[in-house]
């Protein structure tokens, strides 16, 4: 996979973002960021599929990683993972509502 995000090579930024493919899926991560005390614990021994461990990350650089906390690019993350995962179920309910269509017509000709 092609890891530039422009083809152009004066950009400066094209390294700076990078995917990455993460062993915990989209709402095992959600619950991390928003776990805030150490006695809670998120899931474990969820297995993540490609398009829930599928991510993007932005390298930030200074000073605008004094604003950019590592926290605040998580969170910006999901906001990111959150469209894709709603995406692919958009997708998988199209297919299934186009089969399911599809049967369901063959059963009324048969009548």
């Amino acid at each position: 996979m092609n890891n530039l995000v422009s083809e152009n090579p004066s950009d400066q930024y094209k390294e700076c973002l990078k995917h990455q493919i993460l062993e915990s899926g989209l709402a095992s991560h959600m619950e991390k960021l928003m776990v805030d005390t150490p006695d809670k614990t998120a899931v474990t021994g969820v297995v993540a599929v490609g398009h829930e461990a599928f991510t993007l990350n932005h390298d930030v650089e200074g000073p605008l990683n004094l604003v950019l906390s590592s926290w605040s690019m998580g969170c910006y993350q999901m906001v990111f993972r959150y469209p894709t995962y709603m995406t692919y179920v958009e997708r998988v309910l199209s297919k299934f509502w186009v089969h399911d269509k599809a049967s369901s017509a063959g059963r009324h000709r048969t009548r």
